[in-house]
C-alpha cells in the first residue's frame, strides 16, 4: 500500500497533520489484489466470489484510521527515542526528538477523546441497526405467518373439496 503524504497542514497544537491519499491505489496492491482474486477463482469451488470493490464503509474507515494509526505509531516512536536519548546522551539516533513528552501526551489524549467520541457515534449507529434488524425480522415473520395461514386455508379448501367429491360419489351409488 502506498502511504505517501501529499501535504502537511499545521494545527494549532503545533503538530503537522499528514494527508494520505490513494492509500490503496499503489501498483503493487492492484497487482496483488487482482492476482489473488484470479487464483481464488481458479482454485476455489466456492460460490462466494470476493470482490475488489473499493467503496463502502470499510474502505472509508481504512482510509481514515490507517493514517491515524501511523501518526500514533510515530508519536510512540518519539517517546521511545526520547527515552533512549535521555538514558544515553551520547547516543545519536536517526531522528531527533522534536516534541517533548508533555506535548506528545497532550496530542495522544486529544486523539483519545476524539476516538472515544467516534466510538459513541458508532455505538449509536450499531444500536439503531440492531433495532432496524429486529423490526425487519418481525415484519418478515408476520409476512411468513400470513403466507402460512393462506397456504393452510387453501389446503383446507382442497381437503374439503376432496371429501365433498368422495361423499358425492358414495351418495350417487
Amino acid at each position: 500500500m502506498s502511504t505517501e503524504a501529499e501535504g502537511k497542514s499545521a494545527s494549532p497544537s503545533g503538530f503537522n497533520k499528514k494527508v494520505y491519499r490513494k492509500l490503496d491505489s499503489s501498483p503493487i496492491s492492484k497487482n496483488t489484489v487482482s492476482d489473488s482474486l484470479s487464483s481464488l477463482k481458479q482454485s476455489s469451488s466456492k460460490k462466494i466470489i470476493s470482490t475488489s470493490s473499493r467503496n463502502g464503509l470499510r474502505e472509508d474507515f481504512k482510509k481514515m484510521f490507517l493514517p491515524l494509526l501511523i501518526d500514533i505509531f510515530e508519536l510512540r516512536q518519539m517517546i521511545e527515542n526520547y527515552k533512549v536519548q535521555s538514558e544515553n546522551p551520547s547516543f545519536t539516533s536517526f531522528s531527533k526528538v522534536t516534541k517533548t513528552p508533555r506535548e506528545i501526551l497532550t496530542r495522544l489524549e486529544q486523539l483519545q477523546q476524539e476516538i472515544e467520541e467516534s466510538q459513541r457515534w458508532c455505538e449509536g449507529v450499531i444500536l439503531q441497526i440492531a433495532k432496524g434488524i429486529k423490526e425487519a425480522k418481525e415484519a418478515l415473520d408476520e409476512e411468513l405467518c400470513k403466507e402460512d395461514q393462506a397456504s393452510h386455508s387453501s389446503e383446507k379448501k382442497v381437503k374439503r373439496k376432496k371429501k365433498f367429491s368422495f361423499w358425492k360419489k358414495i351418495l350417487k351409488k
